[in-house]
Parts: structure tokens; sequence; C-alpha cells
């Protein structure tokens, strides 16, 4: 249970308040909603004088804070109708990471542990596909919160690890070695050029620039800094050649990179394997789908496909 983790520090009765959020029933709680702070510091404390002072809320906006070290600030009870994404916020438990689209080892440790916890919580009922970031969520599609492509979050989650828990180091320019070798290769497979001096162990100018042309395409933090962003999405792009198989009764195919309803083209059923050509981003959304070597696209997600 989400209440005997070790990194959790309960500050309800601390932080600053002005008044009571609305209750509700656990049988309520669908979902829950990932934030980052867009700061590069603060804490469940900088935030609540900010959300009562500025924004004359009742209370700090989220049920739970990550600060840079794991700590997990326990900040309002989960029964209460906390302010985090305006007009849904009935059916969901707001986490909050601090950070601006980068985020700690430990912050992505604690955020597994306490969603693992919450989802295992009796009376708590929420899907992996229900664990969303602000900017899925109606009205918010404009909004970079929460930082982090929740595909990947939601990937890890279903494998059982944390987010960039593959045993990968952050790497940079002026790093070398065999780490650097298997981040060469990986950029290469994921159709990355290196063409003066290949996978030669050694994180250079024109390795930094392919890492920053791989992030550019996949729509992450430009920095040409490989760490556990960078390497999750090189993990889901290295996917040319291999079977997609589904696992759901039935599945969609579209015809083009959409989620609108005239993309699709048909229904596959369990069983039926595809060979994948790469991943591809969907316009407007945060999720995205493999293109199909006939031409066709199907769901990335794992509640409905694997990837063999």
């Amino acid at each position: 249970m989400y209440r005997n983790l070790t990194q959790l520090v309960d500050v309800r009765g601390q932080v600053k308040r002005n008044g009571s959020f609305a209750s509700r029933s656990w049988t309520q709680i669908t979902g829950i909603a990932r934030h980052h702070s867009a700061t590069t510091s603060g804490d469940a404390f900088s935030f609540a004088n900010y959300h009562v002072n500025t924004l004359g809320w009742p209370g700090i906006g989220y049920h739970f804070v990550i600060t840079k070290d794991g700590t997990i600030q326990w900040a309002n009870s989960i029964d209460r109708v906390s302010y985090h994404v305006g007009n849904n916020n009935t059916p969901l438990i707001g986490i909050c990471l601090v950070g601006n689209g980068s985020f700690t080892a430990a912050q992505e440790q604690s955020y597994f542990d306490l969603v693992t916890a919450l989802r295992s919580t009796s009376g708590i009922n929420v899907a992996v596909s229900n664990l969303r970031g602000h900017n899925e969520y109606p009205g918010h599609a404009s909004n970079v919160c929460p930082g982090i492509n929740m595909d990947v979050v939601r990937t890890a989650i279903v494998k059982g690890h944390p987010v960039g828990n593959h045993g990968h180091p952050v790497l940079r320019r002026g790093d070398s070695g065999p780490d650097v070798l298997v981040l060469q290769n990986d950029l290469l497979a994921a159709g990355e050029s290196l063409p003066q001096f290949g996978a030669d162990g050694g994180f250079g100018a024109e390795t930094e620039e392919a890492v920053r042309s791989f992030q550019r395409r996949m729509d992450l933090t430009v920095d040409g800094v490989a760490g556990s962003q960078t390497w999750e999405a090189l993990d889901r792009a290295k996917v040319e050649g291999r079977l997609v198989v589904v696992t759901a009764a039935s599945v969609n195919v579209r015809s083009r990179p959409s989620f609108a309803a005239d993309a699709v083209a048909g229904q596959v059923v369990q069983g039926e394997a595809f060979t994948v050509v790469e991943i591809v981003s969907v316009s407007g959304s945060s999720s995205a789908l493999y293109r199909l070597v006939s031409g066709l696209y199907i769901t990335t997600n794992e509640n409905y496909v694997t990837l063999r």
C-alpha cells in the first residue's frame, strides 16, 4: 500500500491551506495524472504557497509531489478532489515530478513505486491505459506538461520497471567506452548517421549531432545528452523487421498515422502477426503507431499488441 512506501513523507498538515477541497469516494477514482512542475526546483511547500496565495485555491493542487531526490511528499488525501487537470479532476489522482522535462532516476523510481502501490491499494482501480499525462486530457492538448512521452511511461509500467531503468548510463560529449559503442549502434539501428567515424566508442561532435537529430525526430528535449528518455526512445525505435502480434480480441488497423475515425481501414484479430517498418508519431497525440510492411498502421499499446 502507498502509505508504507519508504520514500513517502506526509506533509498534509504542514503545507499552506485556505479552505478545503471537495471530497469523493475511492470508487470514483479511475485515473492517475502525471505532471511536471516546469521548474528546476521546488517542493510541495513552495507549490502550495503559489496555488493558495497566487491562484486562490484551497490548497496545493497535487496529491503527491516527487522531489529531485525521490522523496514523495503526500500533500492531499486521495479522497480530495484537488485542482490539477481543469474539468477532469473528480476521478484523478495528481502526481507532480519536480523538473522541466528532465527527471532523475530517483524520481522515476519513486513514480513507479507510487503508481504501483496506488494501483495495488484495495478500493482503487486504475488501468495502465488510465495513467496519463496532463496534456492527454480533454482541453489540455496544447499543454507541454508532463514533459515526457507517456507511451514511454506506460510501456515501462507494463514491463515492470521505472522509465530508464535498463542499466544505461547518462552519456554526453567527451565520454568513451563500450556504453558509447552501444549508443552509437542503437543510433545507427534507429536510422541516424555517423558518416565520418561510425561506431567507434567515442562520444564526439558527430555522435552528439546524431543524438540531437534522433531527439528531434522523437519530440524529446534536444540537448545532445543520452539520458533515460533518449534510451527509452531508442528501444522503441529499434523495431524494423520485428513482428507485432495482436494480443487483444481485435484491433483496428489504419490507412494513415491518425486516430481519426475515417483512418480505420479494418480490424485484425488475436494471434495475427505483422512485420513492422518503423514507429511513427501521430500528429496532435502523444501516442504512436507501428507502420507495417503492408503500408497500414497499428497501435503500439502493449495492452493490445506485443512486439517479438
